[in-house]
């Protein structure tokens, strides 16, 4: 799911650079995330690099494009914590090594990466895996036994939750209101 994109320079990122704050210490912070990203390559094609703009009224660009540079933006300012929900679902096999590379680096940098996704090729390079359904958790455990687990598995339909397994509510604590 990707939040819609409104005509911008890729270099004002302004969600996240404020208008008239872009000094060359900025600059060089976006094109790091970038490089982290591993999305210079696409800015550097773009008509105008840096200073292109994109969506309506600019420059149109691909789903996996605009993944790619979103990924960019989640890394400027050298974020400890990433929360990313389907990050290669517009992906094609160019933008999904980029990613790969990209968590790779930023797993390597200390940074807690929380995807949720439904292709298994993201989950490559993580340490443990929750298998949820309904708000239920089936399983958390290291990558590689969760994948060996659900590939094992008969694949009948919907799956009922095993034995013991816990709503989200009883693992995450709630807020008073709520």
């Amino acid at each position: 799911r990707m939040a819609p994109m409104r005509t911008t320079a890729i270099a004002d990122w302004r969600t996240k650079v404020p208008t008239g704050t872009r000094t060359p210490a900025v600059y060089g912070s976006i094109v790091a995330a970038a490089h982290a990203a591993h999305v210079e390559d696409l800015i550097a094609k773009l008509p105008r690099g840096y200073d292109t703009l994109i969506g309506p009224g600019g420059v149109q660009i691909s789903g996996g494009e605009k993944q790619r540079i979103a990924l960019a933006r989640a890394l400027y300012g050298s974020p400890r914590i990433l929360v990313l929900d389907e990050p290669n679902s517009n992906l094609d096999r160019v933008g999904e090594l980029a990613l790969m590379r990209a968590l790779s680096d930023a797993k390597k940098r200390g940074v807690t990466v929380f995807i949720i996704t439904q292709r298994e090729m993201v989950l490559a390079g993580v340490d443990k895996i929750m298998r949820m359904q309904n708000g239920m958790i089936l399983d958390f455990d290291r990558s590689n036994v969760v994948i060996d687990r659900h590939r094992n598995r008969p694949a009948s339909g919907r799956e009922a939750a095993p034995q013991g397994a816990v709503s989200v509510r009883e693992v995450v604590p709630q807020r008073a209101g709520e």
